[in-house]
């Protein structure tokens, strides 16, 4: 007699590869997970006792045919029955039996209940808010003269945010579309220190758009109802006259396509087959698919689809979807046409869910930074699962500083896996829409200035800072530091880059480090390792480099908001650009109280340890990672080489230093955290787009080379 317990199954998707309910699955209430008929076995040689199966087969119903992206703010689940046939069967110990009445019941249950994808697909058309301390015990202080019909210190009449503390109207930012703003609401909030406003002409009985200055976020006010009474302002007859910032959101997303048609006004033509499966879109989750195609793009991370399923087990989370991945990419079994010409896509939800878990912006649904889900992916596999697979972006700068009116020289050495370069910024025209168009800009340009010498201050002077790059990794990662504050707001700008054909790094730095007449001084500190996702963070704010680290350095290494708190806390301190200087410390252990209150818990040393380890010793992270991992073993990943041994390593290295494009992330749209993300990827002498389920082939078109060109961000060299 099969039991369900009612929590979510993964029910559309095998574990084990990416066939579906159309191939046919068989569903297990007891592990929450489907099969497919191939990988059954496998699930059962690690799991003997999960004997009872419900076995369904879906065959699609005919449909109106639906639009390539639906226009609203919610989505109504539609039954499954309206969607598709069901064939449905019971499994007892590898045979078909007959279902009792209550079976049947279970079974419907089962079929009716929401999965673990469609959930992910509801959610990803709604916004996820939450109140802040700003609305906690909030005071209102109205002012005499409340007037709801135009800016307070100019003359526009849309677009206009009251102020919830005194009932002061102003504009805010302009916005996509052409909808003009001055940001005086921004700074009534710097002049007052009122924090919260509401965007007046949205505002509905059902819609509100709440935005707190201080947090930099739109926030929920249960009590708003009530606290716009206080101006006047009944929800339960005010009409709504203009779009949410959530309707203009989706507008604007809906708006970022890239080019799909060729020069000739063709569309570009499909393509098939190993290393050209299209990924579903699972909602704002374009800056994961271009991510991951860009990886396994590479033969090293497609050389983990040679892991034979044997040697895993099903709660290896991150290794084991990686590995499924790799499967799925590299076999082209999944690289299927739909009625359209392009591609059905697989679904890598389950992988989304377990990288992002415990991260706030990743487990969401919203829009995220490629450049910064790279690092942290990165660093994931790094500390959890292989630590010199990475090994392959590895490479060593060192920084020189020449000390004013001395013949002495200080380097330092480090090993990086990318460099941010900047790129010069020159608006060339705005056209008749207000759009501003960028002059162009070169590649080569950008590392020269990344090269090239900076003076900078030094304790009670001034030095002269230069960098080296001293061993080339297989595949050079640069980022294009495209964003821009306007209004204090950064605006990501598309300035077209030249790119070329190949390079030599060598062509652009001095082959040695010290001149004739310099000697190395000794440097008194030890190395500082930053948190290269906050670094990262950091640098895209347009901060320069040192000043980043050592903002990092002096609030424990901890996050780039805490790093950028401080960094504008100390901007006009004297020693804000001189070189960081780490204090001497012996002291790797981690803290003997962490260990011990997580073993209060009941864990073991061992599991409590890896877990403040793999977590940077925060213990909350670490609570969470061990009740997400209640089966773990202990043991720890190969410890990553120390510094000094990496940096003796690489240098010793003799390899070439040119290089030439692999692949491209690009984003359009105004900001990082918005728009829509895709991957260029040169295969052979093909280059190839993927644009989530869409996979085309768009060699030689010059409207695609001119999309790479304007909206590049991460680019991947593969060296020669």
């Amino acid at each position: 007699m099969i039991s369900y317990d009612g929590c979510p199954i993964a029910k559309d998707q095998c574990f084990y590869c990416f066939k579906t309910q159309f191939d046919g699955l068989f569903v297990s209430p007891l592990s929450h997970r489907a099969f497919c008929s191939t990988h059954l076995p496998l699930h059962q040689q690690l799991n003997g006792n999960d004997v009872d199966y419900v076995y369904l087969k879906t065959t699609l119903k005919p449909q109106d045919e639906p639009p390539s992206k639906i226009m609203k703010l919610e989505i109504k689940q539609q039954a499954e029955s309206e969607l598709v046939d069901l064939h449905k069967e019971l499994y007892h110990d590898g045979h078909v039996v007959e279902p009792t009445p209550r079976d049947l019941a279970v079974i419907e249950e089962i079929v009716n209940s929401n999965s673990e994808s469609k959930k992910q697909e509801l959610k990803s058309w709604t916004q996820e808010y939450s109140a802040c301390k700003h609305t906690q015990d909030f005071q209102q202080s109205p002012i005499d003269d409340v007037q709801l019909r135009k800016c307070h210190e100019c003359d526009l009449d849309q677009n206009l945010w009251i102020c919830l503390t005194c009932g002061q109207l102003g504009c805010g930012r302009a916005q996509f579309g052409g909808i003009p703003g001055n940001t005086h609401a921004l700074k009534h909030y710097e002049t007052t220190g009122h924090p919260i406003a509401v965007k007046l002409g949205s505002l509905s009985k059902d819609v509100a758009d709440i935005y707190c200055y201080a947090c930099q976020d739109e926030v929920v006010f249960p009590q708003l109802p009530q606290l716009l009474q206080t101006f006047g302002i009944d929800l339960n007859t005010f009409n709504k006259t203009e779009k949410s910032l959530v309707e203009l959101q989706i507008e604007q997303n809906l708006k970022w396509e890239f080019n799909m048609v060729n020069d000739d006004g063709e569309e570009l033509p499909p393509v098939f087959g190993s290393g050209l499966t299209g990924l579903k879109n699972l909602g704002n989750s374009c800056y994961v698919s271009s991510v991951v195609q860009s990886l396994f793009s590479l033969p090293e991370y497609q050389e983990l689809s040679k892991i034979p399923w044997e040697s895993l087990n099903e709660q290896d989370g991150l290794k084991f979807q990686l590995v499924k991945i790799a499967k799925g990419l590299t076999s082209g079994e999944f690289s299927k046409p739909n009625q359209e010409g392009f591609q059905v896509g697989v679904s890598i939800a389950p992988f989304k869910s377990i990288i992002g878990a415990n991260h706030g912006e990743f487990s969401s649904m919203r829009q995220q930074d490629a450049f910064e889900f790279w690092n942290y992916l990165l660093d994931k596999i790094d500390t959890g699962i292989d630590a010199h697979l990475n090994d392959i972006f590895r490479f060593v700068t060192v920084e020189k500083f020449k000390i004013e009116d001395s013949n002495k020289v200080l380097l330092k050495k480090q090993v990086t896996e990318n460099l941010t370069l900047p790129v010069n910024v020159e608006v060339d025209y705005i056209d008749e829409n207000g759009v501003k168009h960028y002059k162009r800009e070169d590649f080569i340009d950008s590392l020269i200035q990344y090269l090239s010498p900076e003076e900078i201050d030094w304790k009670s002077g001034k030095a002269v800072k230069t960098t080296f790059i001293k061993s080339f990794p297989k595949y050079l990662v640069t980022a294009i530091q495209r964003i821009q504050l306007e209004n204090w707001t950064p605006i990501k700008t598309d300035v077209p880059l030249s790119l070329p054909e190949s390079f030599d790094i060598s062509d652009f730095q001095a082959p040695d480090l010290l001149d004739d007449d310099e000697v190395e001084a000794e440097d008194e500190g030890e190395e500082f390792e930053p948190d290269q996702e906050a670094l990262n963070q950091l640098l895209q704010m347009g901060f320069p480099e040192n000043r980043c680290k050592k903002a990092l350095y002096n609030t424990g290494n901890n996050s780039a908001e805490v790093a950028m708190n401080w960094l504008f806390e100390h901007m006009d301190d004297p020693t804000i650009d001189s070189p960081l200087v780490v204090k001497k410390g012996t002291d790797d252990s981690i803290d003997e109280a962490k260990i011990q209150s997580l073993m209060d818990m009941g864990f073991s040393n061992k599991l409590s340890t890896k877990a403040l380890i793999l977590n940077n010793e925060d213990t909350n992270q670490a609570v969470e990672w061990l009740f997400s991992n209640p089966d773990d073993d202990g043991v720890l990943p190969p410890k990553k080489k120390t510094t000094a041994d990496t940096v003796d390593e690489l240098m010793g290295q003799h390899t070439s230093s040119e290089y030439i494009l692999k692949a491209v992330i690009c984003h359009k749209g105004t900001q990082v955290t918005t728009g829509h993300y895709v991957a260029f990827i040169r295969q052979g002498d093909r280059w190839i787009l993927f644009n989530d389920e869409k996979v085309v082939d768009v060699t030689g078109d010059e409207k695609s080379w001119q999309e790479v060109e304007k909206n590049g961000y991460v680019y991947i060299w593969e060296r020669v």
